[in-house]
């Protein structure tokens, strides 16, 4: 499994040139707060759901409703790209079991890791935030 780390995490998000259309998908999931990706587990070929939320990500079956996993965001969450199967990454979760996962697309792949690596950033900012006993707006409200 040889991977591209993508590092969620850090003291300043990188931006990079993303087109309109990414952009405006990532800009749309932030201000809903809410974001969801069809998977597939790779070691049980079982659809699953992966959500984005403010503050935590999940894992649902593959209607959607039953939560399998979830995890708050940390500076241990982490997804991995598979450099060799476009569709392929794997997910790990500070507090849960490891997940390697197919996306539908390469295109869906790299987005929902981009929108990860956004939500997650704006929820530890927020907490860091929140810390220093400022408030700050974050998803469109304004969260003391």
């Amino acid at each position: 499994f040889v991977c591209i780390r993508v590092i969620l995490c850090m003291n300043t998000l990188y931006v990079a040139q993303l087109d309109q259309r990414t952009r405006s998908k990532i800009d749309e999931m932030l201000s809903n707060g809410k974001g969801s990706f069809k998977v597939v587990t790779l070691e049980e070929e079982a659809p699953r759901t992966l959500v984005l939320e403010k503050h935590k990500l999940k894992i649902r079956d593959a209607t959607g409703k039953t939560t399998l996993s979830k995890d708050e965001y940390s500076t241990a969450t982490e997804i991995l790209l598979d450099e060799w199967e476009n569709e392929l990454f794997f997910l790990h979760m500070a507090r849960n079991k490891d997940y390697t996962l197919r996306a539908t697309s390469t295109q869906e792949r790299d987005l929902l890791a981009l929108a990860t690596r956004h939500f997650a950033y704006a929820h530890i900012n927020r907490k860091s935030v929140r810390r220093r006993g400022t408030s700050r707006e974050m998803f469109g409200t304004n969260d003391a």
